[in-house]
């Protein structure tokens, strides 16, 4: 189960899903999700006790070095001489590191020695970089030099300072 929004405006209403009427699209968000998880593990779970385990708790644990950004075989022999085994992701990684280097490493910190890290190599390409829509720019109402009604002010006379509209030829 998965939550649905929109990025470009997260507090939007969810519409237009095949089979879904609007009101029963709106309500798939986190909270549907948890509820339908809740509801799926609680009996499975009830009554057992565990905790997530501290990750600086493993026996002999041992700082990873982190390798991101070196080419893919001085990596793994980094890692390989720290005691750990290395593995290459079956696909290559967008992101920022130039193509061939690694891009991700899937632990950092400390493991247990003899772990496996696996390694995303980089394609060279990297993630667009989302930029929302500017917002809908304030438009202020036309001012007019005239006061409302459309009456004209008196002229002063004087330099030509307006613009007037010539008398039609005939």
């Amino acid at each position: 189960m998965t939550a649905l929004f929109n990025v470009d405006n997260p507090n939007k209403p969810i519409s237009d899903i095949p089979n879904m009427n609007d009101d029963q699209a709106g309500h798939l968000d986190g909270a549907f999700a948890a509820q339908v998880w809740s509801t799926a593990l609680t009996p499975l779970l009830q009554g057992k006790a565990w905790s997530w385990p501290d990750p600086n708790q493993f026996p002999n644990a041992a700082p990873i070095p982190s390798v991101v950004g070196q080419q893919f075989d001085t990596a793994k022999t980094t890692l390989t001489q720290a005691g750990y085994k290395v593995q290459r992701t079956s696909f290559d990684c967008g992101g920022p590191q130039v193509y061939g280097n690694v891009a991700y490493q899937s632990a950092n910190g400390v493991a247990e020695p003899g772990a496996t890290i696996q390694l995303c190599v980089s394609d060279g390409t990297n993630f667009p970089l989302y930029v929302p829509p500017p917002p809908p720019k304030k438009t202020k109402p036309p001012t007019s030099a005239h006061p409302p009604g459309g009456a004209r002010p008196p002229s002063t006379g004087g330099g030509g300072g307006g613009h007037r509209t010539p008398p039609p030829r005939h």
